[in-house]
């Protein structure tokens, strides 16, 4: 099968992107995005702009531009995971935990198979439940007992698995 030049120069930012070559990653992507510009209404060109403003993001260090892009390509590209783990990337750049965790939630939603969402997820680790959930996490009463069970080691979570809705405890004097 005969590879178009813009998926050419994809592949290759791919790799660059593995060997950790993000200013030669950078470039092929720019090079598949300028390509397929030439193709009205490319399928595949919302994927090339996520990668592509990853990469402006982590490499340059332009991080409102990279997420413009990754967020535009997630605007019109709504199916597919590895834009959604693009944009998530850029979020944690930027040092939005919080964006970036709702992006790999919905990039898992599209394939809850996808090993590099996992990954990542797994980096971000899980948080805590907040200690008086009808209050916000940043009350002051939630961050100080919060701290107080971090320093005893209790914890509304256990061995980093986030708690099972469906189960339930019952203390075993009056069961």
């Amino acid at each position: 099968m005969k590879h178009s030049a813009p998926e050419r120069s994809f592949a290759r930012g791919l790799r660059s992107m593995e060997r950790g070559n993000l200013v030669e990653a950078l470039a092929y992507f720019e090079a598949a995005l300028r390509l397929e510009e030439r193709t009205p209404r490319s399928p595949r060109r919302s994927k090339y702009a996520s990668y592509y403003g990853y990469c402006v993001a982590a490499a340059l260090g332009r991080t409102r531009e990279g997420l413009e892009l990754c967020l535009r390509a997630a605007q019109s590209d709504l199916f597919s995971p590895e834009i959604y783990l693009n944009l998530a990337r850029v979020h944690l750049i930027v040092g939005d935990k919080r964006g970036a965790w709702k992006a790999l939630v919905r990039g898992l939603s599209l394939d809850p198979s996808h090993k590099e969402i996992r990954v990542e997820m797994g980096r971000m680790g899980l948080r805590r439940r907040p200690m008086i959930s009808f209050l916000d996490r940043a009350h002051p009463l939630n961050r100080a007992m919060g701290m107080l069970a971090g320093r005893l080691g209790t914890s509304p979570v256990k061995d980093g698995q986030a708690p099972d809705k469906k189960k339930k405890t019952t203390s075993s004097w009056w069961s």
